[in-house]
């Protein structure tokens, strides 16, 4: 739902969204946002013009986590394919984050996902449950001692049996996606490694993104001529 603030329909969030008729546990789940920010708290105050967005709860809204293994200050998660990594436009209550946290008894605001797997995208998650652990990551990281590796079905066999790719990324027309050589590009290094051929010329490929911008894997494979079809 999309709604305008017009003269009488309130000062607040809470006003705006009782006259518009939306569920009351819309601000609670994450799923209200007032232009492009996510609201926290129902007593915000609007204005006329502003625009309120309400998303639909998602059908499966509390998943369950599967925590893998627990380090310290570091807990890392299995994420089944179909619910976001962190919170997005349908709210909070269904992402990996929130299962993360009911799963640890602790308020999702400790929990940090120290990198993120599309909605579409099965794998392991790790989070971080403090600022110290977060600083500890990135170091880790910019020292190259963090690694990411993923398996990807590419369309067609890359032509040498391992390389690496690294057109720029930008932005698309779109600000959610990211397109190679878009608007404002940034450096982008992508390693892989055929494993395995298919018989119709499909190809597994074992894959290390060397630096983490948005959708890189998927924007790689495409641009270089190997979309990835799973």
């Amino acid at each position: 739902m999309r709604w305008i603030v017009r003269p009488g329909d309130g000062r607040t969030v809470r006003e705006v969204l009782s006259r518009a008729g939306a569920d009351g546990d819309a601000v609670s789940d994450g799923r209200v946002f007032l232009g492009p920010r996510r609201v926290r708290l129902s007593g915000e105050e609007v204005r006329e013009g502003d625009v309120v967005h309400v998303a639909a709860p998602p059908a499966n809204d509390e998943p369950t986590a599967t925590l893998l293994r627990r380090a310290g200050d570091f807990v890392a998660a299995d994420k089944p394919a179909g619910i976001p990594t962190i919170p997005d436009h349908a709210g909070s209550t269904h992402a990996l984050l929130t299962a993360v946290a009911r799963a640890l008894g602790v308020d999702p605001s400790r929990v940090h996902a120290t990198s993120r797997l599309d909605r579409d995208v099965s794998g392991v998650v790790v989070f971080a449950l403090t600022k110290a652990a977060i600083k500890r990551l990135a170091r880790a990281r910019a020292e190259g001692a963090y690694e990411r590796r993923y398996v990807a079905l590419a369309a067609r066999e890359p032509g040498t049996q391992r390389g690496m790719w690294d057109v720029p990324i930008g932005r698309a027309g779109d600000p959610r996606l990211r397109m190679a050589n878009g608007r404002d590009p940034v450096d982008a290094r992508t390693s892989y490694e055929v494993v395995g051929l298919a018989p119709r010329g499909e190809a597994m490929l074992a894959v290390a993104p060397l630096t983490g911008r948005t959708h890189q894997i998927r924007v790689h494979f495409s641009a270089l001529g190997h979309p990835i079809v799973g």
